[in-house]
């Protein structure tokens, strides 16, 4: 269950503004700040079965978004591989001794410090 509501929240990040407005709304209140179904609908003026259509619809349309566009799925991939190509890095610095080299490896490591940081959603 919590795994669920992660990953809808990692969706979320990755392709909320893709949804209505009172999908945005209605699933942002649900999941992020914890409102039930009836102060949603009070605080939306709409209907109890009217939020829960909305947070069903926006789920099942984030799911659908990720199955088609993949991109939580490349963002995980690509942080998992950087991560690890840094872990090597510093594995070759306590190798080394030559300085040039070295400082190349720093350089590679900042780099990819650079490709983690453009990769935040």
């Amino acid at each position: 269950m919590l795994d669920d509501i992660l990953r809808l929240n990692k969706l979320y990040d990755f392709y909320g503004n893709l949804l209505t407005e009172n999908q945005k709304n209605s699933f942002k209140l649900y999941y992020l700040y914890d409102y039930s179904l009836n102060e949603i609908a009070e605080e939306l003026n709409i209907s109890k079965q009217g939020v829960s259509d909305n947070i069903k619809r926006a789920s099942r349309n984030l799911e659908n978004f990720e199955a088609n566009l993949k991109l939580v799925d490349r963002f995980e991939n690509t942080y998992e591989h950087v991560e690890s190509m840094k872990q090597e890095i510093n594995d070759l610095l306590k190798l080394s001794n030559d300085d040039e080299i070295d400082l190349r490896l720093k350089k590679l490591l900042n780099y990819a410090d650079i490709i983690l940081k453009d990769q935040e959603v």
